[in-house]
């Protein structure tokens, strides 16, 4: 069996390796995640002659995420 499992193609990572290209382990462990609410916004039109407009800013919650213990054999 273990002679077939080495013939096996290795794992599909395109996706992965495409859109999560910046990766960074965590030692502790604790790890906290940040989450932004809200969409992208766009700035305002700009007059020279009228006031300027209060743009009120959406905050972000963080989450703190306890992974689980592996030890596979």
């Amino acid at each position: 069996m273990l002679r077939a499992l080495e013939e096996l193609f290795p794992a599909r990572t395109f996706f992965r390796d495409t859109f999560f290209t910046n990766t960074q382990l965590a030692d502790g462990l604790h790890v906290d995640v940040d989450v932004y609410k809200g969409k992208r916004r766009t700035a305002a039109y700009v007059n020279p002659l009228a006031e300027g407009q209060i743009i009120s800013r959406n905050g972000y919650t963080t989450s703190t995420y306890d992974p689980p213990y592996l030890k596979p054999k």
